[in-house]
């Protein structure tokens, strides 16, 4: 499985977006951002309505988790 970053997959919706205004259907869109169906509706659903900044701040907050998720695991462990 490919983990894609917030910035990419805000990126891609956008990317989509345009197909979309341009006639493509789901199937030509999925095919051109090489990601499956169930994936573009997944991150369209979770980050369809973020704009640039959220989606910074998101990542920042992601980031953090993934800094503290170590410490967080050696302390309960105790």
């Amino acid at each position: 499985m490919k983990k894609h970053p917030t910035d990419q997959i805000i990126r891609k919706l956008r990317e989509a977006e345009a197909l979309s205004s341009q006639g493509k259907g789901t199937a030509e869109i999925c095919q051109a951002l090489e990601i499956s169906a169930q994936t573009y509706y997944r991150w369209k659903s979770r980050y369809g309505r973020l704009d640039k900044d959220e989606s910074l701040r998101l990542r920042k907050l992601e980031e953090e988790n993934r800094r503290l998720s170590p410490t967080r695991r050696s302390i309960f462990r105790s």
